[in-house]
């Protein structure tokens, strides 16, 4: 089952946990207690059960992150109710708060999406549990029945979700007409420049590496060049065919190179150098049996590489042979190639090892293998070292010190609103009593 807890922790962060179990005699009236009013914001009353909205998704964030939730999460969650109805009024005294049939529709597509990426997360075990002759209706009949558990039990409420897309959609027009009374000039621009220089200085001189990772990349340290590279994928069955035999042989080569130092030892006998010689053979007909197995699953590909080398031989353009055999959907995204160096650490080892032997722009590797599959690798550009001036990167520099500027005021006009407000809160009410819901009502169905 896989990328389920992605939309689960989506899903979240409009749900209301289950009522849970607890031997206690405590009774608590689960309509007077989420009706509680716990905040208001310019009158607007902010109910108990709104509260727990926003809590069960942060916890649940939390959790998500390996974090226990703690006291100070009730704080945050009042916090963040306050806030939102802050920003519900403002949205609404803007006229942000009425969609457009398109921004509807594209609400709606992202309920869809994301209770489908959640549906498909039990595909595979429902026709697993099914058997191989379960036909599509039954398995589309039991993957539904399984959706609408997996949900009650992980407390989504579909209703208050769609309402969070929507209020996230809100947010969006909202912000976005803010963005745009925002403005930067070439001093903004300078200023961040001379700053992220001197940083980039540091970074690249403590480890030359850390230039991949910037942006934009304004230190630029020697040994960089841009490669290109034909992938042939192998597929998942067979990959893990061969990892599972590579396993199994990497033991076997420890042994043999134990029986090898074993020989060279002055101690060992006569007697034991034949008992070694013995099983040396064993071991290695055990290894070749493995490189065998590996090498058979391995020759559609191999084959198919020589293939594309034979091309690369007679002259082809390797553009065009990366479109009609390349299988990363990377080389599309990035028209230039990729960045590397030998000391580079983005890639696969078996990747940057072989383009750190091109020695020129336009070598072109052998086919090298990864558990990505086959790579066939050429050189087509360097990267001159050096420092790009700050009319080479001021375009880029500008949008990024855009955004920081939206940001940090978008962020302290929230804060004005806010403060502006006049707000009321009642953290006194925030206990969550829900393990106590109805407890009378509990008893008298169990007896």
């Amino acid at each position: 089952m896989k990328n389920w807890t992605k939309v689960v922790s989506l899903l979240a962060g409009a749900a209301i946990l289950v009522s849970m179990a607890a031997c206690n005699l405590v009774t608590v009236d689960e309509n007077k207690d989420k009706e509680q009013v716990v905040a208001t914001v310019n009158g607007v009353e902010l109910l108990k059960k709104t509260y727990f909205d926003a809590y069960d998704g942060m916890a649940y964030a939390y959790q998500m992150m390996g974090m226990q939730p703690d006291d100070t999460l009730k704080t945050q969650a009042l916090d963040a109710i306050v806030q939102q109805e802050v920003l519900n009024q403002k949205a609404k005294e803007g006229g942000y708060d009425k969609l457009t049939d398109e921004e509807t529709a594209d609400v709606q597509k992202q309920y869809d999406d994301a209770l489908n990426q959640f549906k498909e997360g039990f595909r595979e075990d429902v026709k697993t549990e099914l058997g191989e002759g379960a036909t599509d209706d039954a398995i589309e009949k039991s993957l539904q029945e399984r959706v609408d558990v997996e949900l009650k039990n992980q407390g989504v409420d579909l209703d208050n979700f769609k309402k969070e897309l929507t209020n996230e959609k809100i947010r969006q027009k909202q912000q976005t007409a803010f963005n745009e009374t925002v403005t930067i000039d070439d001093n903004d621009i300078k200023a961040w420049y001379d700053k992220e220089l001197e940083t980039q200085r540091a970074s690249v001189k403590e480890n030359p590496a850390n230039f991949e990772n910037l942006s934009p990349q304004i230190v630029v340290p020697e040994g960089y060049f841009y490669v290109k590279h034909v992938l042939l994928s192998i597929d998942e069955e067979t990959n893990t065919k061969i990892t599972e035999l590579q396993t199994s042989r990497d033991p076997l080569a420890t042994e043999l190179g134990n029986l090898t130092i074993s020989d060279a030892d002055p101690a060992t006998t006569p007697q034991q150098k034949a008992e070694n010689t013995t099983k040396r053979a064993d071991v290695m007909k055990q290894i070749n049996d493995i490189d065998k197995q590996i090498n058979d699953l391995k020759a559609p590909l191999n084959s198919k590489a020589q293939e594309v080398m034979t091309k690369v031989r007679s002259g082809a353009d390797f553009d065009a042979l990366i479109t009609e055999y390349g299988q990363d959907p990377g080389m599309a995204t990035s028209p230039q190639g990729y960045l590397i160096s030998a000391k580079s650490t983005t890639y696969v080892q078996a990747f940057t090892d072989a383009a750190a032997k091109l020695a020129k722009v336009g070598d072109v590797s052998e086919p090298v293998w990864s558990e990505f599959g086959i790579h066939i690798i050429k050189r087509v550009g360097d990267l001159n070292p050096g420092e790009k001036t700050f009319d080479e990167v001021k375009e880029d520099a500008r949008q990024i010190v855009l955004t920081q500027k939206q940001t940090e005021a978008w962020t302290k006009q929230i804060e004005d609103w806010t403060t502006a407000a006049k707000v009321e809160k009642f953290p006194d009410r925030l206990d969550d009593n829900r393990a106590d819901y109805n407890k009378d009502q509990e008893a008298a169905d169990a007896e």
